[in-house]
């Protein structure tokens, strides 16, 4: 058996409710299935230091975060998309990854908050890419679910934490803070505000569970 030297947004998801604190040989068999695409017979086939091998390449190669350095640029199939200014994201791009991560299920859609964060390339010097828009969203998300290696998804969510972590507080929820609709002449105020608080509840949900992932990961081998 190859080793396994990367895996897309899509496997991960697939796997994410098999990564526990101890994995136990048959989880481990499952995962390297469905990585692999091998079947259960021939992975039962093989000697035990063997799959310990392999699941111990597979952990290094596919989850070390090495230095966190984020890729400004990927090229995906010929076609380049820019990592968009974290800093400034607009409401509604905070808006719709505040909805994405709620799924229940862990990681769900990590293709879809990667789809916002990197768009078409326009120019490299200066730095341009696509505004953000519905059009061509749901085709890179799933192009980038089964293309983008997972590792620079967890990378690129490690530093959009880190920067959203270091925004100032604040107490009202995202709700309460929409509910009313703003005078004309505080609207840059309210919006400034809203973007704050998203940030804010984000940046509380992915520590939570880039914790919780990182913690899984690294307790795998």
């Amino acid at each position: 058996m190859k080793t396994i030297k990367s895996i897309s947004i899509r496997k991960f998801i697939e796997i994410s409710e098999l990564i526990k604190d101890e994995t136990t040989l048959e989880e481990r068999m499952k995962v390297i299935q469905i990585v692999s695409e091998c079947t259960m017979d021939d992975i039962r086939l093989l000697p035990i230091d063997i799959l310990n091998n392999i699941w111990e390449e597979f952990v290094k190669n596919c989850f070390d975060l090495g230095d966190g350095s984020v890729d400004n640029i990927i090229t995906i199939d010929g076609k380049s998309y820019g990592l968009t200014n974290v800093k400034k994201l607009t409401v509604g791009e905070m808006a719709d990854i505040d909805v994405l991560k709620n799924h229940p299920i862990l990681n769900y859609n990590l293709h879809k908050i990667m789809a916002i964060l990197y768009r078409p390339l326009i120019s490299k010097l200066p730095f341009k890419i696509d505004e953000y828009s519905s059009e061509g969203y749901e085709e890179r998300a799933e192009l980038f679910a089964d293309k983008m290696p997972v590792k620079v998804a967890l990378n690129t969510a490690v530093f959009f934490l880190n920067i959203l972590g270091n925004l100032n507080g604040v107490t009202k929820d995202y709700s309460e803070a929409t509910k009313n609709q703003p005078t004309k002449k505080k609207a840059t105020k309210e919006r400034t505000k809203k973007s704050h608080v998203v940030g804010v509840r984000l940046s509380i949900f992915w520590r939570r569970i880039t914790s919780l992932t990182l913690t899984r990961l690294r307790k795998l081998n």
